[in-house]
């Protein structure tokens, strides 16, 4: 059975649920492999937590995590008197990327930051992994394109 719910950042669930999932992502969407090997900062994701700025959002299936998402908001600088949602990372296991399952726990994780009180909500998708038809299926339009250039050799 499909469950879908926000889940505390604790080191357990990075550590023991989250990292193989982080690995396959970072394997299949991460750039710069060989200069920049994965590395998660647990210590940065129970702060945010703590502080209300980072929320974890999975989708289980019979208790086994297959999907999630960390959102992270805060004010923006340009526009004080709201909000802003970014997401930090988002993962499918390609087991559940057919139909419409990624569909409802992306409209899910949408219902509960809109309760936040957030007013923009931004994801952050890699060109070489992109999955448009589903965003604007979401009403997402795309606002941005970001250049990047790796100074690690």
């Amino acid at each position: 059975m499909i469950t879908l719910q926000r889940e505390s950042l604790t080191r357990n669930f990075i550590n023991d649920e989250a990292m193989p999932l982080f690995r396959e992502h970072w394997v299949e969407c991460g750039l710069y492999h060989q200069q920049i090997p994965l590395s998660v900062d647990h210590d940065y994701y129970t702060s945010s937590e703590e502080k209300g700025m980072t929320c974890c959002y999975t989708m289980r299936d019979g208790g086994r995590l297959a999907a999630y998402m960390i959102v992270s908001a805060q004010k923006h600088p340009h526009y004080k008197e709201d909000g802003f949602a970014f997401v930090d990372v988002l993962f499918v296991d390609k087991k559940y990327r057919k139909g419409m399952t990624a569909i409802r726990f992306m409209r899910y994780v949408e219902q509960e930051v809109k309760k936040t009180g957030v007013s923009v909500m931004s994801y952050h998708i890699k060109t070489h992994h992109d999955y448009p038809a589903i965003f604007e299926r979401l009403g997402f339009n795309k606002v941005e394109v970001i250049y990047q250039k790796c100074f690690k050799e």
